[in-house]
């Protein structure tokens, strides 16, 4: 009965409701089916069985049917169960166009943005997906292709716009040659670029061996300063993501002390603080078509761990990883 009960509610629940009898067959015969059951079911209150079970029925208060009945639902359930294969589709379609809704409904459960459907696919605004609240996999072609267009800037053809000489990384870059040797053509990662010349890393591998690269400058006031430098070298306006896909950050714009202030909300007003975005390693290099980088330079300020571990090893090959004395003091305990 309960099974009737709820199935029939299921098709006159369906967009295709019945205004009179006989416009819906299918609907009619679950009615049918549950009356009758409804009917046959009633007992007297003095009915008594032989039965352990239904004299066990009788005194939970329920009510047992005999065995013609239980063979008669069976029969009623096969005749409605073909009646409902046989009914005309739309009656089907309007149930399943209540999925997205369902869908809609558990996916804002869960605090995840506003979504769209087509051909029962979930389709989120990409604006959402770069501030972290929808993921994608780092080598998704529509985040691959939203970084190209919205944060690298090309090799300026450019002179030269500095003030300091081939080499201001004081000793880094001559203990990177030791190991790596003077080869030319190589490619380099420098995040923490602060303004594309003090105390860069990678200057004197562009100017003298012609190495490509990228420079990484999560501020914008000082990447405004990168620019201004006309570095041989892709640029990027972001951080490099603490996670395996694209995220928003508060970010303290302190010049070279500059770092992501996880304690602030997303998208908060103040002076000093501005709303930056995040963007994986791997999905940086995707978007270059790199997969060997042979000197990584990385100085965010205590987060290179995590930075690092957003890496799929598998698929990239970095030859050197230079990080700051920051980032080993705070790993080893050191004060």
């Amino acid at each position: 009965m309960f099974l009737y009960h709820q199935l029939g509610q299921l098709v006159s629940d369906s967009a295709c409701e019945r205004k009179d009898p006989g416009s819906n067959p299918a609907a009619d015969m679950v009615d049918a089916a549950r009356n009758t059951a409804w009917d046959l079911g009633k007992q007297p209150n003095n009915y008594r069985s032989n039965y352990p079970t239904q004299e066990w029925a009788r005194r939970s208060g329920l009510r047992c049917p005999r065995l013609p009945l239980l063979l008669c639902l069976l029969f009623l359930m096969g005749v409605v169960t073909l009646a409902i294969m046989k009914a005309p589709t739309d009656s089907l379609v309007s149930v399943s166009a209540l999925l997205p809704v369902l869908r809609s409904e558990v996916l804002q459960s869960l605090g995840a943005p506003h979504a769209s459907y087509q051909a029962d696919v979930a389709c989120f605004q990409l604006t959402d997906v770069m501030r972290g609240k929808v993921t994608l996999k780092q080598d998704d072609p529509k985040l691959i292709q939203r970084i190209r267009t919205h944060y690298l800037d090309p090799p300026s053809n450019e002179p030269y716009n500095l003030k300091v000489g081939d080499d201001p990384s004081q000793g880094q870059s001559a203990a990177i040659m030791e190991i790596l040797g003077d080869f030319r053509d190589g490619f380099f990662i420098e995040c923490g670029a602060l303004d594309g010349e003090t105390r860069s890393n990678s200057l004197v591998f562009e100017k003298k061996l012609g190495w490509k690269g990228l420079l990484v400058e999560g501020d914008p006031k000082n990447y405004k300063m990168v620019v201004q430098k006309h570095r041989k070298v892709w640029t990027s306006n972001a951080c490099l993501s603490t996670k395996p896909f694209p995220h928003s950050v508060m970010f303290e714009q302190r010049f070279n002390l500059g770092k992501i202030n996880q304690n602030v909300a997303l998208g908060t007003n103040k002076a000093g603080l501005a709303e930056v975005q995040c963007l994986p390693v791997y999905s940086l290099l995707v978007a270059l078509n790199v997969t060997t980088v042979h000197y990584f330079s990385l100085d965010v300020e205590g987060v290179e761990l995590e930075v690092l571990q957003t890496i799929p090893w598998d698929k990239v090959d970095i030859k050197v990883r230079i990080l700051t004395c920051t980032f080993l003091r705070k790993r080893l305990g050191i004060k």
